[in-house]
């Protein structure tokens, strides 16, 4: 419930269309719910709350789920992971769910600060750029390496604007 919240909704519904809006089979009549499933977690809920809203998506038999970063807590994941549930996020909060791990994605700010540090040292700051993602922590038993190519080529088309999100960074 934070505009970076907001933010992301609108784009993983809008990758959901993307990947999934034009396949659906018209003889294949379930799940009966409206997918994808976003839970919405208000700003001032406290932490301890997170993974009763977790429990959404275990009702609705959720697979794979993206976790928001400020949500993100290694208690929400490893409850999610304990129910057999598949995770991406930003970072790989332990070990010991690796198991249902998928990947991390995250932002590459070595490359970014590389890329502005000559005019940084020049004392030209003030200086806005995009910064690149980047896929670390990957489970190859989850994401082959056919399945990351892909998963990187979208990423590239992403980033050099052939796809679109629907959001302004």
């Amino acid at each position: 419930d934070t505009p970076g919240g907001d933010a992301a909704w609108t784009a993983f519904t809008n990758g959901y269309r993307f990947y999934c809006g034009f396949c659906r089979n018209p003889y294949f009549t379930q799940p009966f719910y409206e997918y994808p499933i976003v839970v919405r977690i208000p700003a001032d809920a406290q932490e301890g709350e997170y993974t009763g809203y977790a429990n959404v998506l275990l009702d609705y038999f959720v697979k794979v789920a993206f976790v928001y970063p400020s949500v993100a807590t290694a208690d929400v994941e490893t409850y999610l992971a304990q129910y057999g549930m598949l995770l991406v996020g930003e970072t790989l909060p332990g070990e010991d769910i690796r198991a249902n791990w998928i990947v991390s994605i995250q932002p590459d700010l070595d490359s970014s600060i590389q890329a502005i540090f000559p005019d940084l040292v020049a004392g030209q700051g003030g200086q806005v750029l995009a910064t690149p993602l980047v896929l670390n922590d990957v489970n190859p038993d989850l994401l082959t390496e056919g399945k990351l190519r892909l998963v990187q080529e979208l990423l590239a088309n992403l980033q050099n604007g052939t796809v679109d999100t629907g959001v302004t960074p």
